[in-house]
């Protein structure tokens, strides 16, 4: 391999570390070795391991299987005696002498029994202590479980236990024996008389019809097969259990039992609930690999850490043909197979550490020989470059190190000269350098001041071009205002002149009515549109002709007019008189005060409204600093503004959902809503749709108020797009435009830390500008 590619990084190294690392290549290697020598110990304890629990577990299975053939030949024997007709199922009482009989035969049998179809039951038990029972229920006792001692030969003595209300058809295992329809198994369950778990052998018993006629039970001790786990020697502290797939421990070669017992009452125990550790982790670890003890279908071996201490674990299916189906799980922990690989780790450290601690020695002082000329030299580079000119080495030597110690001082002498040039060029590049430097922060004032005139122009640009709209919306309710007043001042001299005479005129029983007539006009507030002011005034003018009045078509307009447009019976008298044309008109131009007032009202509102919107928008904050200001606020003053361009032909959509205050600076804002909405308007060419939102949202994780305006208009083409907030461009005529609006919203945005979104093609531009409700100020 050539050495080029390997210098370069050699060189980031220090010297010493150069020196050192090829003396210690001997002590690398000898900790290589150790290291594979634990290695393949490891290997070879993982296979002893492995060995001794498949050993186990073939064992356990072995024994197993011929624990649980017994309970199956126990109740053939049974089937037999049937099948020959010795014994039958309607008189049970025959059979308790084969029961005892073929209970003693076996050490691990706890009982042999039968139950009909009638709720006879007959059992022979051997308890623990080798005691012998004889137990029955049925129709005879009135379905009362009784136990009796029991002589060799199978004759009841002294009655023992007695439990009520055992009818065998109601147990569980005797309907599922009849359901199974074959010989079965039962589910583990706890004895009546003592304190051990069972499963039952169940044989259904049929007739010549194939009618159920009862159920053969034999029940195996598993306590006899937790003694057999606990004599097995699997390595010095290994353990044995085994579970039912639903989780409940069968048996263990630990001394714990398998069921719990509080009050009397005795219940199965889950293998997560067991009180050994190892146990309850090596279930627990088994879950989590297979996910459920039914996902376990064929040998596995895995490796677990229980207590900080590492164990082997080996787990078995265990099946046969009647339906049993367990699981056969053996842990062995590894410190059993540790202690010679131990000994033999701690020779190699102490090897591998005295090897070490000579070649350490070694390296330092053969590092040392070399390199303390070379750091002398080294902390004389380092004053040298701190300006210290009048260091010298002392180094005698005659080698290649005292050739470079005399080149080192030459060549300080030659720096010293170079250095002093330097300082007095530098000098003189400092005076022209701080001269250029105050020119530049001159042209960067002059840049400011003319920007920020820029941009006043054209906010001044902009609010030239609100005046004539403006004018406008000031001059209506102006001349709504004249024109109001001028009808008021007409109709009460009209009324003024007529009224003397109408009084005099009319009855004076009439003059309440006239009273209220006026009254009633003007005291209706409905407005009525062209279409429905016909229709009432067609139904009105009927009504009155109806009357015999003439004229009714114009008593029947002005009585809209005024408010009367129902039942006009009352007025009856007043539409008779020979002067109804001049007193209804009368009683019309009194009316018409009140219409006069509410629109000159109406204009002086609209007129205050404006100048308010105008006032708001001219404002200018001299603080310079932010203020809480609601965003809406100055959106519908500038819409104020624009009121008399967006009236024609322009239909406005504001879409505001409830924000709050935010931190910003309200007058710099409403020239970014101006320009917007602006530029808006004129894409749309004065005629579309125009919708402004206002909604929170979040944007990178902080909370902002989103505000977009969207119009209808011609869209902005794809080449233009990347340049439309370019200081002046702009692709308006000349005179229309200076090409600084986007460009200063831009700025505003920015200077409010938001950001402002495009979006835009021919039918729908949107502009989305994004503020934070929580401003940050620069520094």
């Amino acid at each position: 391999m050539p050495l080029s590619p390997v210098l370069p990084k050699v060189r980031r190294f220090s010297l010493p570390v150069v020196l050192t690392l090829p003396l210690l290549l001997p002590l690398a290697a000898l900790s290589l070795v150790g290291y594979l020598s634990l290695r393949s110990g490891q290997r070879s304890i993982n296979d002893l391991a492995e060995q001794l629990m498949g050993e186990v577990s073939h064992r356990v299975q072995d024994n197993l299987r011929e624990y649980v053939s017994v309970p199956h030949q126990i109740n053939a024997n049974k089937v037999a005696a049937y099948s020959l007709g010795y014994l039958k199922t309607d008189d049970l009482v025959p059979w308790e002498k084969l029961l005892i009989q073929q209970v003693q035969f076996y050490p691990y049998i706890n009982f042999t029994s039968i139950g009909n179809e009638l709720g006879s039951y007959r059992t022979g038990e051997k308890l623990s202590d080798g005691t012998l029972r004889i137990n029955r229920s049925g129709q005879e006792n009135k379905f009362t479980f009784e136990s009796f001692n029991a002589t060799k030969t199978g004759d009841r003595t002294t009655i023992a236990t007695t439990v009520p209300n055992f009818d065998i058809r109601r147990e569980q295992s005797y309907k599922d024996a009849i359901k199974a329809g074959k010989t079965t198994w039962s589910a583990p369950y706890l004895s009546f008389l003592e304190p051990t778990l069972l499963v039952s052998a169940m044989e259904p018993l049929y007739d010549g019809d194939r009618k159920p006629q009862g159920v053969l039970f034999t029940a195996l001790r598993l306590d006899h097969i937790g003694r057999f786990l606990n004599d097995l020697k699997i390595g010095k502290t290994g353990q044995a259990f085994i579970i039912e797939r639903s989780g409940s421990l069968l048996a263990t070669s630990t001394k714990e039992m398998p069921f719990l017992e509080q009050n009397g009452k005795r219940t199965l125990i889950d293998v997560g609930d067991t009180k050994n550790n190892v146990t309850k982790q090596t279930s627990q670890a088994l879950k989590e690999r297979f996910s459920n003890f039914k996902a376990i279908q064929n040998g596995d071996s895995l490796k677990l850490t229980i207590d900080r201490q590492p164990y082997f674990v080996r787990v078995e299916p265990f099946r046969d043909d009647k339906g049993l189906d367990w699981l056969i799980v053996v842990t062995v922990p590894e410190a059993d197979f540790m202690a010679q690989i131990q000994t033999q780790r701690n020779t190699t450290i102490a090897l591998s550490i005295g090897a070490g601690a000579i070649a350490l020695l070694i390296s330092a002082w053969t590092v040392r020989w070399l390199t303390r000329p070379l750091i002398s030299l080294t902390e004389a580079a380092k004053d040298l470059a701190q300006g210290n000119w009048q260091t010298r080495l002392q180094v005698h030597r005659s080698d290649e190190v005292g050739d470079l110690a005399r080149s080192f001082q030459t060549m300080s002498s030659q720096l010293q000269g170079s250095f002093q040039r330097l300082e007095d060029a530098n000098q003189t590049l400092e005076e022209r350098v701080t001269q250029r430097t105050e020119e530049l922060q001159a042209t960067v004032k002059n840049l400011q001041a003319t920007q920020q005139e820029l941009i006043q122009a054209e906010k001044m640009a902009a609010l030239g071009q609100l005046i004539a709209g403006v004018a406008h919306e000031v001059n209506t309710p102006l001349g709504a205002i004249q024109a109001a007043g001028g009808n008021a001042s007409l109709a009460l001299q009209e009324a003024l002149q007529e009224l003397p005479r109408i009084w005099h005129s009319l009855p004076t029983q009439h003059h309440n009515l006239f009273f209220n007539l006026i009254t009633s006009s003007l005291s209706t507030d409905q407005l009525l549109t062209s279409r429905e002011k016909r229709q009432r005034v067609r139904q009105l003018s009927q009504s009155i002709e109806t009357m015999g009045i003439d004229n009714a078509r114009n008593l029947a307009d002005t009585l809209v007019d005024m408010g009367v447009h129902d039942d006009v019976t009352p007025l009856l008298p007043l539409l008779q008189h020979p002067d109804c044309d001049r007193l209804i008109k009368t009683a019309y131009n009194l009316a018409r005060l009140r219409g006069n007032h509410q629109t000159i009202q109406t204009a002086v509102d609209r007129a205050s409204k404006i100048v308010f919107a105008l006032k708001n928008y001219a404002r200018f904050d001299h603080s310079g600093r932010p203020t809480v200001a609601p965003v809406i606020d100055g959106i519908e003053t500038v819409l104020t503004l624009y009121n008399n361009q967006l009236k024609h032909g322009i239909e406005l959509h504001r879409q505001y959902e409830t924000v709050p205050d935010i931190a910003c600076y309200p007058d710099e804002l409403n020239q970014v809503w101006t320009n917007l909405v602006h530029n808006a308007i004129q894409a749309m060419q004065g005629k579309g749709e125009l919708t402004i939102t206002v909604q929170p949202k979040d944007r990178e994780g902080i909370a902002h108020l989103q505000v977009t305006v969207i119009d209808n208009g011609c869209g902005i083409p794809p080449d233009v797009m990347p340049k439309i907030f370019t200081p002046f461009f702009t692709t308006k005529p000349m005179g229309e435009g200076s090409g600084l609006g986007l460009d200063i919203v831009k700025k505003i945005i920015d200077k409010h830390h938001g950001a402002i979104d495009v979006t835009s093609q021919v039918g729908r531009t949107a502009f989305q500008v994004w503020l934070p409700i929580q401003l940050q100020e620069d520094s």
